[in-house]
């Protein structure tokens, strides 16, 4: 666990509450069965999946804003909740902060375990949720297309990011 994350759950910023409640960052939260993320993608096409996942992956960063962090520490922080969350394994790789291009790899993403059909619209809701991360975080629209994917029999989900 990202070390961030453990300061957010001493400093109750992260509380899974025994009366049905969940926060992060004093914002409502819910824990999603993986089965509501595949019915979600299915029922949207690309599109639809591509643009629910920006606005949640714009919504997520700006809760982290709130506490000050920004740039790249905002940018790891959020792989790493986005691997705690159960939606694969992140690892930004080659991020030009300058040309602000590069790629996000996935292993063990959640749309390969749940599917196994290619037109799966669940890489796009992930696809969707790095690009709002992304562009919250450097306020900048960035697009994020997918390059590899598990179930083209690649060994890991390949993203691309570029603004």
């Amino acid at each position: 666990m990202h070390s961030l994350a453990k300061k957010f759950m001493m400093a109750r910023k992260l509380d899974f509450g025994e009366n049905g409640n969940a926060e992060l960052l004093d914002d409502q939260v819910f824990l999603m069965d993986a089965s509501m993320f595949s019915k979600i993608a299915e029922n949207t096409g690309k599109e639809g999946a591509y643009k629910i996942g920006e606005s949640v992956g714009k919504s997520l960063a700006s809760n982290i804003r709130k506490t000050g962090i920004s740039g790249t520490k905002m940018i790891e922080f959020m792989m790493d909740l986005l691997t705690m969350m159960g939606l694969g394994d992140f690892e930004l790789h080659d991020f030009d902060i300058k040309e602000k291009k590069g790629e996000v790899r996935v292993k063990n993403s959640l749309p390969s375990r749940k599917s196994e059909e290619k037109e799966n619209a669940g890489c796009q809701i992930i696809a969707g949720i790095v690009s709002g991360i992304f562009s919250q975080n450097y306020e900048k629209e960035f697009k994020v297309t997918e390059k590899g994917c598990i179930l083209e029999g690649d060994d890991l989900c390949r993203f691309k990011i570029q603004s």
